[in-house]
């Protein structure tokens, strides 16, 4: 049995509505419509109208093969994030992989984030408050409608903070793990872009980490050529020494917060590559 308050939520998965529960920082996915989400689903037609249920036999057997016991709450049959993923291991569905990914990388840090939150107002005003006349609904919608827009701004600003952080990071003579050229090569892009050209980006690049580390660029690509006759210059960022990336990455994205250049979308995509590589901790 399942103790302590819960606060209820409603989130659509590819158009099926999820029911869940959120009590004492954990979320429970009720059974049923979590089985419908992925994929347990049979349709009768009655009078020409056509009702989608759920096939209740087969979510049993799956939690039966899977030795899962599911928690009860108010009658409904729910299961935890544990469960969860043993009864998708078991049941093997096609919605079975986008139903994970939407619930890892979209429902809970949500959540978890948020502590909760309205997902429908609509639906909460309806559910709880049905009774109240039409004037009423409205300014109980409304209240929804507020808490729903602030945890929004409560997520953005955690983004935001949480991409800040990783800009000082990379501001930081600790930034080894996010050292890598093809960060730096992103990151003089996307200033370049700002400044309309990326021949002027580079200059004011390799102009700003001579200033601040002494790193001369334009004499080892001098250096460089007059020492092989080769009449091509080479890429600017084959120039640095590996133990220099470090000061090449803060480098640039000092550059790119003078300027008020957004690099929060290259930090999230480096910083996922890093994560698969199993390199940020």
């Amino acid at each position: 049995m399942v103790m302590g308050k819960e606060l209820e939520i409603v989130k659509q998965f590819e158009g099926n509505k999820v029911e869940m529960i959120e009590k004492d920082g954990q979320v429970l996915f009720e059974l049923y419509s979590t089985g419908m989400a992925l994929g347990y689903v049979k349709t009768n037609t009655i009078n020409g109208k056509t009702y989608v249920q759920c096939r209740k036999e087969r979510v049993s057997n799956t939690i039966k093969n899977a030795e899962i016991k599911p928690l009860v709450q108010g009658g409904l049959k729910y299961l935890n994030e544990e469960m969860l993923y043993d009864f998708m291991l078991e049941a093997k569905t096609e919605k079975c992989k986008s139903f994970r990914k939407w619930v890892t990388s979209e429902v809970l840090p949500t959540i978890r984030k948020t502590g909760g939150y309205v997902a429908n107002a609509d639906l909460m005003v309806n559910t709880y408050f049905g009774a109240l006349d039409d004037t009423h609904k409205t300014i109980v919608k409304s209240l929804f409608e507020n808490i729903e827009n602030q945890q929004k701004q409560i997520i953005q600003l955690k983004d935001d903070n949480e991409i800040l952080d990783k800009e000082n990071d990379l501001l930081s003579g600790e930034n080894l793990k996010w050292a890598d050229r093809s960060l730096i090569n992103a990151l003089v892009r996307a200033y370049g872009s700002k400044l309309g050209n990326f021949g002027e980006a580079w200059t004011k690049f390799k102009k700003e980490i001579l200033y601040k580390h002494s790193i001369n660029i334009n004499a080892r690509i001098t250096n460089f050529m007059n020492s092989t006759g080769k009449k091509t210059k080479p890429r600017t960022l084959k120039m640095l020494h590996d133990e220099e990336l470090s000061n090449a990455v803060s480098t640039i994205v000092a550059l790119c917060r003078d300027n008020d250049v957004d690099i929060s979308d290259i930090i999230k995509k480096y910083e996922n590559e890093l994560n698969r590589k199993g390199l940020v901790y």
